[in-house]
């Protein structure tokens, strides 16, 4: 007896154990949140965004007020510490 090449297919993949890693099978969502730790900083921001207007906050008047992240903040700190005159003459 002669069988449909499916058939013989669908019985060897059932015999057959198909696993998927379980990263996979499960859905883990990731993000990442930052959260101050600085309460001073905390209740400075939450009071600012309370008193003014969202088009008050959106709002540059100045190259100060445009955000910098944290990384190249403390990058440009640790290079002035590096190069800062000041330091160079007491070391003599």
């Amino acid at each position: 007896m002669l069988r449909a090449r499916s058939e013989s297919l669908g019985k060897k993949l059932g015999s057959m154990t198909f696993t998927l890693p379980k990263s996979w099978r499960e859905t883990q969502l990731l993000t990442g949140v930052k959260v101050e730790q600085d309460e001073a900083v905390l209740a400075e921001r939450r009071n600012l965004t309370e008193t003014k207007t969202p088009n008050e906050l959106s709002q540059i008047t100045s190259i100060a007020d445009l955000p910098i992240p944290s990384a190249l903040e403390n990058f440009l700190k640790s290079d002035k510490k590096i190069r800062d005159p000041s330091q160079e003459g007491a070391g003599r």
